[in-house]
Parts: structure tokens; sequence; C-alpha cells
């Protein structure tokens, strides 16, 4: 008997001992639970936070320029507006009048032309030449007019052609009148401007290359240095 005891007592001594449960109370069970949820939101909290933060960190601040618009400053146009709020009839372009064309003889006729290009007989030299205007025939002292307007370049007595009055135009125009009287009107000098239809001398007879021919006007253009037929020119004047 003694042997079954010390049996079970060693028995006793080597069995582990069992882990202790500690039971707990309903009130402490609340408190715990109230832990919990705090650790759970303060968690929840920092990870929004965090995640915020890393938004905004992230996110490039958008600049925006202010849009400048430049004033709509209109130019009236001169050209059209009236002048004291009523229609102008000034006109913007002013064009000048049309050059007016005068006969050098009053209804004189062409009595011998224009010729360059063929040799034509001369009464008073007896011989075949060319003729670099054309006569007009009139009596001695007939008025003689200025074709167009102009200003007198040059008064001369020519060894050919006597008595020369020269007229400078617009264009490059020049007319000549030779074979006139010595007299020239008072005011016809070089350098004066004169007007279509003045009259700038008189028919003479102080060519010595045409003494033999018809009274008459010498009247010769030139357009530059270029002789050119004045009888188409005469034609063309009403």
């Amino acid at each position: 008997m003694n042997d079954k005891k010390k049996d079970k007592k060693n028995n006793k001594e080597q069995k582990p001992d069992k882990p202790k449960i500690i039971k707990v109370s309903g009130y402490s069970a609340y408190i715990y639970l109230a832990l919990a949820i705090c650790i759970v939101t303060a968690l929840t909290i920092g990870i929004y936070t965090m995640s915020f933060n890393l938004e905004e960190i992230s996110e490039i601040p958008e600049i925006s320029v202010p849009d400048i618009s430049l004033p709509d400053i209109s130019i009236p146009d001169i050209s059209e507006a009236p002048a004291g709020g009523e229609e102008s009839n000034v006109d913007v372009i002013i064009e000048e009048p049309e050059p007016i064309y005068v006969n050098p003889i009053e209804s004189g006729e062409i009595i011998k032309d224009f010729t360059v290009k063929a040799l034509v007989f001369s009464e008073t030299m007896r011989d075949y030449r060319i003729h670099t205007g054309v006569d007009i025939a009139a009596e001695l002292g007939s008025a003689v007019y200025c074709y167009t307007d102009g200003t007198i370049a040059e008064i001369k007595d020519d060894p050919f052609f006597g008595t020369t009055v020269i007229v400078q135009h617009s264009f490059g125009l020049t007319s000549y009148y030779m074979n006139l009287a010595p007299e020239i009107p008072e005011g016809v000098v070089a350098g004066a401007a004169v007007k279509a239809g003045d009259i700038i001398g008189a028919v003479g007879s102080t060519a010595k290359v045409e003494q033999c021919d018809p009274p008459h006007l010498h009247f010769e253009l030139t357009v530059g240095d270029e002789l050119i037929d004045p009888k188409p020119e005469l034609m063309d004047i009403e």
C-alpha cells in the first residue's frame, strides 16, 4: 500500500502543470474592446492622412495665365468719312485735264509732207533731200499758234530754216516753228510758259533752203530725240 501511494505521488510530480486560464470579467471585456476600437481608429486615420499628403505632393499645381486681350482700335477711313457729318464732293484722285492741241496755222493746208525714208525734190536747192517736217501754207504775216501747253525752250536764227521758236511740252514732246518772221511777239522769250493757242510768231520767209516754195510755216515734232510725222497729229485736232 505504501508503494502504491509512493507511485501515485511520483506520478503527480512528473506530470506537467496545466496552464492557468484567466477568466475575464464582463467589465474588463468592455475595456479591451474599447482599446481595440481606439487602435483601429488611430490606424485608419493615420493611413488616410498619409495617402492624402502623398496625393498633394504628387499633384503639380496648375498655373493659369490670365488671358490678356488687346483693345480693338478701329481707324476710320478718312477718304470715305464725310466732313462735318456731310458727304464730301472732293475726289480722292485728282485727274489732270486732257491736254489741248491747236493747229499752228488756222485752217492751214499741208503742201509738203514729212519724209525721212524717201527723198523729195527741193525747188530752192534743186536737188533731192529728206524733209523733216511739214510745210503748212499761209499768207505772210499770218499768226502762228502754239501747238499745246509748254515752255519756250529756245528762240534762234537757224542758218537753214531762219527764225525758229522751240517749245518744250510734257512727256518729252517738243515742237519747232520755222521760217517765221524776224519780229517775235512781246513776252515770247526763252523760259516763258505758253498755252495752247498762244501766238508765238508770224509766217515769214527766212528759211534759206525753202525760199522758192510758197509762203508757209515749216513745222516739226520730236519725242525725245526722235522725229515724228506731224501730219497724223494735226489731222487728229478737231
